[in-house]
């Protein structure tokens, strides 16, 4: 005979691949535009709309290596974020601008 499951246990935790959370802040970064943004709320709010903030955490860290590897950039304060440093407070993630013409990289 099975035990009803107990209303005062935690419910088991969702678990995410990392590739579905990059994928996800990729996507959202590409619906935005070019000169349009995401945040990391939109993010987990659309992987995880029941409990969102457990996955804050992650989708700022993945976004920090993101913008590491040129993939996107972070902005803070309506500037683009050095990568190579911890970036606090409230963000927003984009696709990295592009190239002007004629510009030599």
């Amino acid at each position: 005979m099975t035990n009803p499951p107990n209303p005062n246990q935690p419910a088991k935790k969702r678990r995410f691949a990392d590739t579905l959370v990059k994928e996800t802040i990729l996507a959202q970064c590409a619906a935005a535009g070019p000169t349009g943004y995401t945040t990391p709320e939109a993010v987990a709010r659309e992987l995880y709309p029941e409990k969102w903030q457990t996955l804050l955490p992650r989708i700022r860290l993945f976004a920090h290596q993101m913008a590491q590897a040129g993939q996107i950039v972070i902005i803070r304060k309506g500037q683009i974020a050095d990568p190579s440093e911890e970036v606090k407070g409230l963000i927003r993630l984009a696709l990295p601008p592009a190239p002007v013409a004629g510009e030599n990289s």
